[in-house]
C-alpha cells in the first residue's frame, strides 16, 4: 500500500460527479480518502496556494477554464504533486495529451468505478514518486558528467598552456639575459652619469627582474612535478610559509591551529607552495590593511586548512573562472597561481573550496585527506 490516508483535492464543478467520487472513495477499503472540493479553477488554485495534497483530481471542463489550459495552469502552480485528469467520454485524446504533458494518469468519467479509482490513485502516486527519484538521479548524474567534462577541459587547457610556456619561456629568457648584462655594463661605465639616467637604468633592471619572474612561473608551471610524499606536520608547514612571507604591519595575523592534527603524508614543498600563493593573494587583497586568519582543524578523515582575509572579495561571476589558467583580476600577473594551487590539491586527492563576499573578504578552504 502507498499510504493509509490520502489527501485529495478534487477540482470539479458538477454536483453529480462530486457525489459519485465521494461514494466511490468511501468504498475503497485499503486506504482512507480525505477529499477537499473546489468548484472552479481559481478556487482550486487558492487551495493549492494555502495547503498541500497527496493528489489532485482535475476536471478539464470548469466554469472558468476549459481543456488542456486547465491542466497547464494547475501543473504550473503545482508541479510537485501528482495529477489525475478527469475527461468526458469523448475526450480520451485530451486526457492522453495531458499525461504526455506531465499528468500521471487520466480517467474517463463515464467509465469510473471504485476499483479503477483506487488503482489510478495508487498508480499516480507511485509513478510520481518514481519519476521524482529518476529526475534527482538524472540531475546528480548530469552534474557529475559536467564536472568531469570541466575537469578534463581544464587539464587539457593546463597541458596546452604548459607546452606554450615551455617553448616561449626559453626563447624570452635569452634576450632578457642580454638586456640584464647590458644594464650591468652601462652602470659600470656610467657611474658618474646624470641621476635621471641611473634612475631609468634601475627601472629597466627592475622590469627585467619582473619579466624573469613571470618566465620562471611559466616554466615551473610547464614542468610536471610528481609528488614527493613525506610524513609531515601541516601546522609546521603553515608556519614555514608565514616565515617566508613579509606581512605588512597594517595586516594582523591570527592563527588557530588544532594541536591534535596527526602527521600525514604530503609533499611539504608543494603544500607550502600553495599556502604561499593563497597567503600572498590574501595580502594583496588588503592594500589598506586588514586581518588574515589561518585555522586548521580535523573533520572526519580530513585535515581542513582555512585561510581568510578581510580584503576586497571576489565577484560571484568569477568563482568558476578563478581556477582557470591565464584568468586574473590583477593589474599585474598571468593567472597561473590558483590553477597550480588547485592542481596540487587534487594531486593530493584533496579538494579546495572558495567563499567570498564582495568588499567583505575571501576564504579559501583546503581539505587534505589524512593518509597513513
Amino acid at each position: 500500500m502507498i499510504n493509509t490516508t490520502i489527501k485529495v483535492l478534487l477540482i470539479e464543478d458538477n454536483p453529480a460527479d462530486i457525489r459519485l467520487f465521494q461514494e466511490m472513495a468511501s468504498e475503497i477499503k485499503e486506504r482512507k480518502i480525505i477529499s477537499t472540493n473546489a468548484k472552479s479553477l481559481s478556487e482550486g488554485q487558492q487551495y493549492l496556494k494555502n495547503g498541500t495534497f497527496d493528489l489532485i483530481l482535475l476536471d478539464l471542463g470548469l466554469p472558468d477554464s476549459q481543456g488542456l489550459d486547465t491542466f497547464k495552469k494547475i501543473y504550473t502552480l503545482s508541479p510537485k504533486q501528482p495529477i489525475i485528469v478527469l475527461t468526458g467520454l469523448y475526450d480520451e485524446r485530451v486526457g492522453r495529451k495531458a499525461v504526455s504533458d506531465g499528468a500521471q494518469d487520466f480517467l474517463i468519467k463515464g467509465e469510473m468505478s471504485s476499483p479503477l479509482l483506487s488503482h489510478a490513485i495508487s498508480y499516480a502516486i507511485e509513478r510520481f514518486k518514481i519519476t521524482a527519484e529518476l529526475e534527482i538521479r538524472v540531475a546528480e548524474r548530469t552534474k557529475e558528467l559536467r564536472e568531469a567534462q570541466e575537469q578534463l577541459i581544464r587539464k587539457e587547457k593546463l597541458a596546452t598552456v604548459g607546452k606554450l610556456a615551455s617553448s616561449i619561456g626559453h626563447e624570452l629568457r635569452n634576450p632578457l639575459g642580454v638586456i640584464n648584462n647590458s644594464i650591468y655594463y652601462l652602470k659600470m661605465k656610467l657611474k658618474d652619469a646624470d641621476e635621471k639616467i641611473l634612475k631609468y637604468l634601475s627601472v629597466i633592471e627592475n622590469e627585467v627582474q619582473k619579466s624573469n619572474k613571470i618566465i620562471t612561473d611559466l616554466l615551473d608551471f610547464s614542468r610536471i612535478k610528481p609528488l614527493s610524499l613525506k610524513e609531515s606536520d601541516i601546522n609546521s608547514i603553515i608556519k614555514d610559509s608565514l616565515n617566508n612571507i613579509i606581512v605588512p604591519e597594517s595586516i594582523s595575523v591570527q592563527l588557530d591551529f588544532d594541536s591534535q592534527i596527526p602527521k600525514t603524508f604530503v609533499d611539504p614543498i608543494q603544500i607550502q607552495q600553495i599556502l604561499d600563493n593563497i597567503i600572498l593573494n590574501a595580502i594583496q587583497a588588503m592594500p589598506e590593511g586588514g586581518a588574515l586568519f589561518i585555522k586548521t582543524a580535523i573533520e572526519d578523515n580530513w585535515i581542513k586548512i582555512v585561510v581568510k582575509d578581510t580584503g576586497s572579495g571576489i565577484p560571484k561571476e568569477n568563482f568558476e573562472k578563478i581556477f582557470e589558467p591565464l584568468f586574473t583580476t590583477k593589474a599585474r600577473g598571468i593567472g597561473l597561481g590558483l590553477p597550480i594551487v588547485k592542481d596540487i590539491v587534487e594531486k593530493h586527492k584533496g579538494r579546495i573550496e572558495l567563499e567570498s563576499i564582495l568588499n567583505n573578504g575571501t576564504t579559501f578552504i583546503i581539505n587534505l585527506p589524512i593518509s597513513k
